[in-house]
């Protein structure tokens, strides 16, 4: 999965999906919030979603796999970025 060859979207479906870009053919779906999601960024290998659960969720962006869910997020979770490279969250 590459930043520049794929797409990402949240959904009130509960979801992020990822497709291949241009051709926009599905990847993943990553389904474990228990609301709309409203906010996704992306780095180089990860996803965080921000759902109006008041979870933030962080993926393998390569695998789609669920690495870690904080909870009880004081906001509802609108815009997110990644600041600093935490590659080492996979350790």
């Amino acid at each position: 999965m590459s930043l520049f060859t794929d797409f990402f979207g949240g959904s009130l479906d509960r979801t992020v999906r990822t497709y291949s870009f241009p051709d926009l053919v599905p990847e993943f779906v990553l389904g474990a919030h228990r609301a709309a999601v409203n906010a996704v960024s992306i780095s180089k290998t990860l996803i965080v979603s921000g759902s109006g659960d008041r979870s933030i969720r962080l993926w393998d962006a390569e695998t789609g796999q669920l690495l870690r869910t904080f909870e009880n997020h004081h906001s509802r979770g609108y815009v997110y970025a990644f600041l600093l490279d935490i590659s080492s969250v996979h350790n």
